[in-house]
């Protein structure tokens, strides 16, 4: 997957985009780009993603 989304660029705190980053995560997958402004902005949000690579990081992140 390759996009030029970045985490910081969905608002993310810098605090978690390094964590992100020391974890060898560095861009968002599409659910992601889709629902992490809403959810940041302390909207719920209800998303349906594709389920591939993202499942060994669903318990590290609580998105």
């Amino acid at each position: 997957m390759h996009n030029e989304t970045s985490f910081a660029d969905l608002g993310v705190p810098a605090p978690l985009v390094r964590a992100l980053a020391d974890n060898g995560i560095t861009q968002p997958f599409p659910i992601q780009i889709s629902t992490l402004p809403d959810t940041l902005s302390g909207r719920d949000v209800l998303g349906r993603g594709r389920p591939v690579a993202a499942r060994p990081w669903h318990s590290r992140f609580p998105w």
